[in-house]
Parts: C-alpha cells; sequence; structure tokens
C-alpha cells in the first residue's frame, strides 16, 4: 500500500486548477486523460485488518471494502476523493478517517454498484471542487473499455514479463486459485498499451468458465497490483493457449 503521508497526485491537482481557471474542451479533456492513468486518496472502511509482508501492507483477498460518503446542501451523496493527504484533512480534521490510493479501475466498480443511490464522485471538495456524476463516471469507463476493444490483440506481441515485483499478486491469485477449484491455472503478463498505462494481462483456464469469476479476482487483486489495470482472458481461446504454452503459470490447481 502507497504511504498516504507522502502520496501526492500533483498531475491531478494542476490539472483541475487549469479547468477551474479556463473551463474549456482542453481543460476538460486534460483532466478526463489525468484521471484514467494516475491515482487517488480515497477514504474507505474495511472489515479486515491488513497484514504487514515484505513491508508492505497486504490485504486478504476477501476483504471487504466500503468507500465512505459526503453529502452536499442539497442532500446529493459523493464519495469524496482527494490529490494528497493536505486536501483530505481539509475534510478529515480529526484525522479519524483510512484511506486507499486506487486507480480509476480499481474505483470503477463502487460506482457502478452504488450508481442509484449515490450522484457520483467529488475530487478534492474543499478547494478545487470538481463533482463527477456516476453516469459520467461510467460513460468515461465505457468508451476506454471500447477502445480497448478497438486495440485488441491477436498475438502477444503487445505483452511482456511483469518488470516489477508481484509477488503479493501472485499470492492473491494463488489463494483465489485454490478457493476457486473451476480455476485449472492462471497466468501474469503485462500489457503494452499505445499512449495508455501499462495494465497486467491475466489469462485463466477455468472449467467449467465463469466469467463473474474476472470480477472476483479483479476486485480481490486491486490492493496488490501496483495501481495497474488487470484485463482478463479465457485459457481457451487462441491467445490464451499461445500465452499458456509459452509461459510458466503463477498458480495450477494441484
Amino acid at each position: 500500500m502507497t504511504n498516504m503521508k507522502e502520496f501526492r497526485n500533483k498531475q491531478m491537482k494542476k490539472a483541475m486548477q487549469a479547468l477551474r481557471k479556463d473551463e474549456n474542451p482542453i481543460t476538460i479533456e486534460n483532466m478526463k486523460n489525468v484521471l484514467v492513468t494516475t491515482r487517488l486518496l480515497v477514504p474507505a472502511q474495511w472489515d479486515k485488518e491488513p497484514k504487514m509482508v515484505n513491508k508492505q501492507t497486504v490485504f486478504d483477498p476477501d476483504t471487504q471494502f466500503q468507500l465512505m460518503v459526503i453529502t452536499d446542501k442539497e442532500g446529493n451523496c459523493y464519495y469524496p476523493m482527494f490529490t494528497d493527504m493536505d486536501e483530505l484533512l481539509k475534510w478529515d480534521t480529526e484525522r479519524n478517517v483510512q484511506s486507499l490510493v486506487l486507480t480509476f479501475d480499481q474505483y470503477v466498480p463502487f460506482i457502478e454498484m452504488s450508481k442509484d443511490s449515490i450522484y457520483g464522485i467529488v475530487i478534492n471538495p474543499y478547494s478545487e471542487s470538481i463533482p463527477l456524476s456516476c453516469q459520467y463516471i461510467l460513460d468515461m469507463q465505457k468508451e476506454r473499455m471500447e477502445n480497448l476493444t478497438k486495440d485488441s490483440i491477436e498475438d502477444d506481441s503487445d505483452l511482456r514479463d511483469p518488470v516489477a515485483n508481484i509477488t503479493d499478486m501472485k499470492n492473491c491469485l494463488c489463494a483465489l486459485g485454490e478457493k476457486y477449484t473451476e480455476i485449472q491455472s492462471i497466468y501474469v503478463k503485462e500489457r503494452l498499451v499505445k499512449n495508455q498505462p501499462s495494465h497486467w494481462f491475466v489469462v485463466v483456464d477455468m472449467n467449467p468458465e465463469n466469467p463473474k469469476l474476472f470480477q472476483i479476482l479483479g476486485e480481490a487483486c486491486r490492493s496488490v497490483s501496483k495501481g495497474k489495470g488487470i484485463e482478463f482472458l479465457f485459457g481457451n481461446t487462441p491467445l490464451g493457449k499461445q500465452i499458456m504454452a509459452n509461459n510458466e503459470p503463477v498458480y495450477k490447481a494441484v
């Protein structure tokens, strides 16, 4: 887990200030790009205390998370998000709140689940105060997924072995592989996409195939994904078979 005190999203702070100074198509698009490629400090609660592993905070795969909510004068509810601890402390003056540093892909599932009960998110509510509705965020995600589909790969030329140490993520995937008996094996690569941050490309061989498990795996691994998104693929696909034939699994059922 990122050190909360040291976390500072200068890119988002700068983009928001530019937007407030002059809202135009360029500043709007820039803020959207920063939103999907950087992380934010998000107040949250969880039902299981994390453990320290190699000086890193690691949550158990089945930990349940809940994002905290703020209400405006009109009674609209938002998930508050912050660019740094100084901004968060303008709200949490008594320093009672715990937080997570999340990517766009990591907090979108919370927005999807809460779209009927909250209005959206608000970034730095006590300074720049940029509110974004749930529908706006979900439309952004839909556009991103469509772009990824258009940029789909048919071979492994855009994939590489992970450069960073992903031991915690591997351990998380192994624990889930043991829990869900339909999972036969799991492979992890890093996908490079032009003009976008890289993300993890996870091939899961399972029988029977269950797409819902991809969501479960993604949710469970979000705290150990090093801020990257995760793309899943069934092993029983041409590319999946190719990757399985040429790489060692991070998990294999006994």
